[in-house]
């Protein structure tokens, strides 16, 4: 009997314990698709008014569009009918993203979108997230069909023509849609692990006024998308690429090629390439000499950087020291200049051949930049105003957004200041291009 008792109380309890807890769950929410530009390469270095700057999700429309894009047979997306497919929502602008996480069959989807512009037709709004999305589909078919989209543009349109203007045209020119599919091109490329400095030159041949951009961009997809060894390759490669002639115009702070100042540029740019900078400074027989030499002044600019950074102390360190004293690099302009600066800073370490180096190229500053110096060293050794420490970080941009919508500047505001406002796609008005449209 008592063990009757003991066994219905038991019982009792775990329906008492179990059975408001299993009511009480929530069925397990749907999971949304992967956002595809919510990580794109954050820059700071160009106006970039064509790719989507934020997406944030509106969670039953994403829901409702990924449905609509599932249930269709991809035996049928050549074919289907888009109205009868997505009724309105072929009007949202997540259709886009969301088709581009379904490779092939988006691929497909999306290339049927393009056919409305296949005889030069106006680009607008729409046609850039069409664009961006084919990008986000790391396939060999999503990029013959942006190589082929590009080769099209390159043939359809001339952007250097004015704008019009209530019927008068206007001496500014038209927003240059090249830049939109040369960014998607070198995305999908990188995607797929593919991208290298052949391809990046091929794309220069075709724009050869797009060099320093094509460039820029490829070396952002490339860290954010590949290996740091495919990074260090396209770096390498880029600066062999340089003959003597423009690396010595770095070296002497002349104007240079696109293409070198591009590779500068991102090397130099915020503390995070501080490090690859160091890497390819202390391999060795990569790069023939006159590229060694190059690497040394860029990254005595970088150690600058850093005194700047840390108030007047920098790192330092024995590879680095042998590095710069065993090459025989001849005194250029750049290097003087880094020198007489890094002689009033204080390394982490000291090392009499460093301070010997430092000294005999300091000696040959040029009298002009003596007021440079003279800027530096006192922006190092004076207090730093608020701030000042945040130019050499990355920021994650317009991260405060969060309004649902695929946020895009667009081509109304390809030629504002970089405080402009978005605008709609479909009604013109200042806003995002909206997820609820």
């Amino acid at each position: 009997m008592a063990t009757l008792e003991r066994s219905i109380t038991l019982a009792v309890v775990m329906i008492v314990v179990l059975v408001p807890l299993s009511v009480g769950e929530e069925p397990p929410r749907e999971k949304l698709p992967l956002n595809v530009f919510d990580k794109d390469p954050i820059t700071g270095r160009y106006w970039m008014w064509w790719r989507p700057f934020k997406t944030v999700f509106d969670r039953q429309k994403v829901l409702a569009i990924q449905k609509q894009v599932e249930a269709i047979p991809i035996e049928d997306a050549a074919s289907i009918d888009l109205d009868a497919a997505f009724g309105v929502n072929q009007k949202s602008a997540f259709l886009f993203p969301v088709l581009a996480t379904h490779r092939e069959k988006g691929t497909i989807i999306l290339k049927r979108f393009l056919q409305k512009y296949a005889n030069g037709g106006q680009l607008d709004d729409r046609w850039l997230l069409v664009i961006a999305s084919l990008g986000r589909i790391p396939s060999p078919q999503s990029q013959k069909a942006l190589e082929k989209e590009f080769e099209r543009v390159l043939r359809e349109y001339d952007f250097s023509k004015p704008r019009i203007i209530r019927g008068r045209p206007v001496p500014v020119p038209q927003p240059d849609a090249r830049k939109a599919v040369l960014d998607a091109l070198l995305a999908c490329a990188a995607g797929q692990g593919s991208l290298m400095a052949t391809k990046v030159e091929m794309l220069c041949k075709q724009v050869p006024d797009l060099t320093w951009l094509s460039w820029t961009i490829a070396l952002e997809w490339t860290q954010h998308l590949m290996s740091e060894r495919a990074l260090l390759k396209m770096v390498e490669d880029g600066l062999n690429r340089c003959d003597d002639e423009d690396l010595n115009k770095g070296m002497n702070q002349q104007n240079t090629s696109d293409r070198l100042r591009a590779i500068c540029e991102f090397l130099s740019g915020p503390k995070d390439m501080w490090s690859l900078t160091r890497k390819l400074v202390l391999q060795k027989g990569i790069c023939r000499k006159k590229v060694s030499e190059y690497l040394l002044v860029q990254y005595s600019g970088i150690i600058v950087l850093q005194a700047d950074y840390g108030n007047g102390k920098y790192p330092l360190d024995k590879k680095l020291v042998d590095v710069f004293t065993s090459t025989q690099i001849s005194t250029c302009r750049a290097l003087s200049v880094c020198c007489k600066i890094l002689l009033n800073c204080e390394p982490s370490e000291r090392f009499p051949p460093w301070e010997e180096f430092l000294a005999k190229h300091a000696d040959e500053l040029d009298a002009k930049d003596v007021s440079y110096v003279r800027y530096w060293v006192e922006r190092i050794r004076g207090p730093k105003p608020p701030g000042v420490k945040d130019v050499y970080k990355k920021h994650k941009v317009f991260g405060e957004i969060k309004e649902p919508g695929v946020h895009l500047l667009g081509f109304r505001a390809a030629g504002a200041i970089k405080s402009a406002p978005s605008f709609d796609a479909s009604t013109g008005s200042r806003k995002k291009i909206g997820g609820r449209q």
